[in-house]
């Protein structure tokens, strides 16, 4: 008798996000391990873009092997989300905006109502946390819908709803005991024994294998002897502006001091920040063999988000012998570095500085990197993934 799971999700198939690539790499487990899964998500293309430019399904769609079933974003309340995200901007916000980010927020109704017709045995996960279509689902399926939740210490973390999801989810799936010891420290109230003892599941690595060499004329083609990377999202919410601030500066002084600037080359989809320098290049989407070409490549990762659960693109840097440099105010972020020893994080434009220099040791660079990998290696190891994953669900039972 096959097993039915249906993972939950704002966009799938539209956005390399890292919590879409960690519900991804979860039901691939599910799949591996017997379940017949499917996806429901909404008919939203972009999350950079209108969530109320609905495109409809045109007949059976699938990706990656999972059978997508897209349900229309709910138009209802959005201006009361509108005005909760100002507020928010703002830094004053209200009981009456705080529950309306997580109530009209991108979600979808028709998704719900579907969700809500699957049988009892189906087994049902969702995330991430930020969205409102996870709280609007476990609203009306308390104690059924596992979610992942991909938490992170900003302002929405600790607003009521968030609570209320901890408390009626039928179990958490953590990415890092980071991210664990965060929902206990703000929301311990609302979880039950089986949360306080459930691991974190960690992820498998994404199949991210060294890039073949190929020639891309006016971006990959060794235009550049040395340079830094950064892959992700082009946005304020991953700390881009300091991180391009201080990487100009960075530049700057190394040529008063008769040192070679070393570019930043940045990677991902996102806003026109309007910030220019001759030291920062953003080249905007590039395709996944071009990506792990540049990765290889690189001198070094950087990644100075303070808003991670996970980061997924620090362990393709390891996996690639790449040492990394992270924000020392993330704690996640902090924790891979503290004990993978893979790189630097880093609290100061200094601290900046030291780290990009001490890349250009080669001996120095190689260890970085190997210990890195070997990291990796053990947090991302398949069968340990799989091995959590299930005790994470049993102790739910």
């Amino acid at each position: 008798m096959s097993r039915n799971a249906v993972i939950v999700a704002p966009w799938f198939g539209v956005s390399s996000g890292g919590a879409e690539i960690a519900l991804l790499k979860i039901g691939e487990a599910l799949r591996d391990s017997g379940y017949d899964v499917e996806v429901y998500t909404s008919q939203s293309m972009a999350p950079y873009r209108s969530w109320l430019e609905n495109t409809p399904q045109d007949g059976p769609e699938a990706y990656m092997g999972f059978p997508i079933r897209r349900f229309p974003v709910d138009e209802a309340g959005h201006d009361r989300f509108a005005a909760a995200s100002q507020a928010l901007a703002g830094g004053a916000v209200g009981h009456r905006f705080k529950e309306a980010f997580f109530r009209y927020g991108m979600t979808s109704s028709a998704l719900v109502e579907a969700a809500c017709q699957l049988p009892e045995e189906t087994l049902i996960l969702g995330g991430p946390y930020y969205q409102a279509m996870v709280h609007n689902l476990v609203a009306a399926l308390p104690g059924r819908v596992n979610v992942m939740p991909a938490f992170h210490d900003e302002p929405p973390f600790y607003f009521p709803a968030v609570g209320r999801l901890v408390r009626d989810a039928r179990s958490l799936l953590f990415l890092t005991e980071a991210e664990k010891q965060l929902a206990i420290d703000a929301h311990g109230e609302a979880m039950t024994r089986a949360k306080f003892e459930a691991p974190p599941v960690s992820l498998p690595f994404i199949d991210a294998a060294p890039a073949r060499r190929q020639e891309a004329p006016g971006l990959l083609g060794r235009v550049f002897e040395k340079y830094l990377l950064y892959v992700g999202r082009i946005d304020e919410g991953k700390n881009i502006r300091q991180l391009m601030d201080w990487h100009n500066q960075t530049c700057e002084e190394r040529l008063r001091d008769g040192l070679p600037a070393i570019p930043l080359l940045m990677v991902g989809k996102g806003v026109e920040t309007g910030f220019r320098s001759p030291h920062v290049k953003q080249l905007g989407y590039v395709d996944t063999e071009a990506k792990r070409q540049l990765l290889s490549d690189a001198l070094g990762l950087v990644n100075l988000s303070l808003n991670e659960s996970f980061s997924f693109v620090l362990f393709e840097a390891w996996q690639n012998d790449v040492p990394v440099i992270v924000h020392g105010d993330c704690k996640v972020m902090r924790d891979h570095i503290e004990t993978g020893k893979g790189g630097y994080s880093c609290r100061t434009l200094a601290e900046y500085r030291k780290a990009i220099d001490s890349f250009e040791q080669p001996a120095l660079r190689r260890v970085l990197g190997q210990n890195g990998r070997n990291y990796a290696e053990e947090v991302c190891d398949p069968d340990r993934f799989l091995e959590r994953l299930t005790q994470v669900l049993e102790l739910a039972q």
